[in-house]
């Protein structure tokens, strides 16, 4: 499981998603992450509310969240691809992705040879990672600028 359905994942998520979007004037970026984190938090909800008809379609309600999560990845990618921004902070964004995508490896491979890495902290480090990649791309100052310019141009294809 590529993202930790927890309680607090949603809400760090929802917390950057927040500061993106207000603070560093990342509006699209950070609603992006916001709707991430409602998917998040929603499929908490439905798993802690133990409704044995709702429980055997869980594997299904985390589509949203993964379908979100791929769609961050990639607009952040593209972000980083058309961005004008000097190469070492690329550099930096993209190291943080893939720190949190071999970690999150290493704990799964080590699950079942230590315990340590069976504990919940250990599920939040690549999260960390993530959040940290997640900070990095909104700090790229053409940002909002590339993602409005993808959507006129997505949106005048449409029109045609």
């Amino acid at each position: 499981m590529i993202i930790s359905f927890g309680r607090l994942n949603g809400i760090f998520h929802f917390i950057v998603g927040m500061v993106i979007s207000l603070v560093f004037n990342r509006y699209i970026y950070g609603s992006l992450i916001m709707i991430y984190s409602a998917f998040i938090g929603l499929q908490f909800v439905l798993r802690e509310s133990n409704i044995p008809e709702i429980t055997k379609y869980l594997n299904y309600t985390q589509i949203p969240a993964y379908v979100m999560l791929v769609t961050i990845v990639a607009s952040s990618l593209y972000i980083l691809s058309q961005s004008t921004e000097k190469q070492m902070n690329k550099i930096i964004a993209l190291s943080q992705l893939s720190a949190s995508v071999l970690i999150y490896l290493f704990v799964n491979f080590m699950k079942s040879k230590n315990t340590l890495f069976t504990s919940e902290f250990m599920n939040y480090v690549p999260t960390l990672f993530f959040i940290g990649f997640l900070i990095s791309v909104s700090l790229i100052s053409d940002n909002q600028i590339i993602l409005r310019r993808l959507y006129i141009d997505v949106k005048h294809k449409k029109d045609k």
